[in-house]
């Protein structure tokens, strides 16, 4: 009878130290990382990568840091100012370090991706912590956070230079949090943090997007420390922070502000009023999205598995869960404390959903006012994108507060289970291997990110790589985007920009670059002489590049070879090929030194 008892006691200690095991905030830290881990494995099966988009395209970032790390992009092969630290960013320099130490860009990639989805988890759950959130609470709003619908099809862009802005607002928000009431620390970790993650803001509306997280953060800071709001204070930590930010990204905000100029003809207002228009269609069906968490989701159910599953009709019930907590427990808070702060940041989300709906109805003319009329507000246009991710932040930060607020009440564990019925829920693409989803591109198929370099597309690189001068590369054919659609691994598509040439130590042309003498006179006599102007040494065809947007030149792919063929020697490899420039190909001319007569 003892032993009997002793057992059952020894198995109540254990489902004990279990349970204790499982409120521990290194575990939920673990069991997340091993979880993005496995839904990451599949990708990397067979030597294959996570590539393609606008921004995920580096296959050797040493390359990619000697190429890009001026003040003055000749790697786009034309004459623009780079305005932002993408090439010498801390991010680019640690995964060049991971790319040395291991020699595989497998594991590089690996890391980058898996940082994508880990590092916004993280910042989340450091400010649960910060605020005394049990560490089940911190798992399932850091959770949220990542795998609620729209952050988590926004990440799939996979651009570093955008999605790590995901990261840097909670993290400022912690970093504030934590320093509030020590200046000094506050200033060094904010500026030290700022400048690690510089790359995070290089696209600038985001970087406002931030400053207006941090003033938020500021604000709500205040008042859970203080109890109240004490302008005085928050004007003076929002100086401290400010005067932190410039001094350590001093480094390249000074160039961008000499910039700014040629930034504005390029990027006109004209041009941003028209994205605008396109964007922002459709007010009423955004801000109902909105609720949903779904703003950048098409209505396309075959667009791909992730639309399907958001679209269907129990997500229209499941995906509502989170703002029907918001709205109950906002209005029915019965402690006074409690309801005049959430009610505060509730009055705060609904003026963020304002502006994510752009210039859409209802009262889409202020938004328009502001647009035409407030100086820079014209770099928001694309406010559903941009202003969502501080919806979202701000969402998550109120729903944090609420669960805090009714921790220990009697509806707690159902309000904890509904949720967590969500979260199960949203993380179906994770679960189902479609963390990343393909996409139906429609003629072509379906485009994903998983990505094989072909053996010839490495041989043409190791060519112009090993070749010591200095010139242009022309692309051909001229893509009607700037980026390219080619069939890569199995039967899918790759679509992103040019891994081909945007992995080599030379500048290229591109019709993205609008060049347009280029491909408009392919068949003129004096073609060659043009070529030895723009100082091009050599011309690649990549029969792989499909038209998906047509092609910018008259000439179709066999035409292009029979004109080049002529004139110019050529290397193949599979569907590449390499002509040399040899006979017109000018080498880079510098400008004389004045004769100064030297002083007496």
């Amino acid at each position: 009878m003892w032993d009997m008892q002793k057992g059952r006691h020894l198995k109540i200690l254990t489902f004990y130290n279990l349970i204790q095991k499982l409120n521990n905030r290194r575990f939920f830290l673990t069991f997340y990382a091993i979880l993005l881990s496995f839904a990451l494995m599949p990708y990397y099966i067979g030597g294959t990568v996570i590539l393609g988009g606008e921004g995920d395209y580096v296959l050797d970032f040493s390359r990619h840091l000697g190429k890009f790390g001026f003040s003055w992009f000749y790697s786009y092969g034309v004459g623009i100012s780079n305005m932002c630290p993408s090439g010498t960013g801390i991010n680019i320099l640690f995964l060049c370090l991971i790319e040395k130490v291991t020699g595989s860009i497998l594991i590089t990639n690996f890391i980058l991706i898996f940082s994508i989805y880990f590092l916004p988890f993280l910042a989340m759950f450091l400010v649960c912590k910060e605020l005394k959130t049990t560490p089940f609470v911190s798992f399932i709003i850091s959770y949220f956070y990542i795998i609620n619908p729209f952050t988590l099809y926004y990440l799939t862009c996979l651009n570093q230079w955008n999605v790590f802005s995901v990261t840097v607002i909670p993290l400022f928000f912690w970093i504030i949090l934590r320093y509030y009431h020590n200046n000094f620390r506050l200033f060094l970790a904010l500026g030290f943090v700022s400048t690690c993650f510089s790359f995070a803001y290089t696209n600038y509306p985001m970087l406002v997007i931030i400053h207006i997280s941090m003033v938020f953060s500021i604000f709500l800071t205040s008042y859970l420390k203080n109890d109240k709001l004490l302008f005085m204070q928050i004007f003076k930590k929002y100086g401290v922070i400010l005067v932190s930010f410039t001094i350590f990204n001093f480094w390249w905000i000074l160039p961008f502000l000499g910039t700014l100029g040629d930034a504005q003809k390029f990027y006109t207002k004209s041009a941003a009023s028209d994205w605008l228009t396109t964007t922002t269609m459709g007010g009423k069906s955004i801000l109902a999205k909105a609720f949903f968490l779904k703003t950048i989701i098409g209505s396309n159910s075959s667009w791909d598995v992730n639309t399907r599953l958001y679209n269907s009709c129990i997500a229209s019930f499941i995906t509502l869960i989170p703002i029907f907590f918001i709205i109950y427990f906002v209005l029915l808070s019965k402690d006074k404390k409690t309801k005049c702060l959430n009610v505060s940041i509730f009055g705060v989300l609904l003026i963020i959903l304002f502006f994510v709906k752009g210039s859409s109805q209802p009262f889409g003319f202020i938004y328009t006012f502001l647009f035409k009329h407030l100086p820079f507000f014209y770099i928001f246009k694309s406010p559903v994108e941009k202003f969502s991710i501080l919806y979202v932040f701000v969402f998550s930060i109120l729903l944090m507060l609420i669960m805090n607020s009714f921790n220990k009440q009697k509806y707690n564990k159902s309000v904890v289970g509904i949720f967590t019925a969500y979260l199960i829920f949203c993380s179906m693409p994770l679960l189902t291997g479609n963390l990343i989803p393909d996409m139906n591109i429609g003629p072509y198929g379906y485009c994903s990110r998983k990505y094989k370099d072909k053996v010839e597309y490495q041989q043409a690189r190791e060519v112009i790589n090993n070749d010591s001068r200095m010139y242009r590369v022309l692309s051909m054919p001229g893509s009607g985007n700037y980026q390219l659609c080619m069939p890569n691994y199995e039967n899918n598509i790759y679509t992103g920009l040019d891994p081909v040439l945007m992995n080599t130590n030379k500048p290229f042309i591109a019709p993205e670059h609008h060049i347009s003498i280029l491909y408009d006179n392919i068949s003129s006599k004096n073609y060659r002489k043009l070529l030895g102007i723009f100082n091009i040494g050599k011309i690649i065809i990549n029969e792989d590049s499909l038209p998906w947007f047509g092609y910018t030149q008259k000439e179709s792919i066999a035409e292009l070879k029979t004109v080049f063929s002529e004139c110019l020697t050529a290397e193949t490899w599979g569907p590449i090929t390499l002509y040399e420039n040899e006979n017109y190909f000018l080498p880079i001319i510098y400008a004389s030194i004045p004769n100064v007569p030297h002083s007496q």
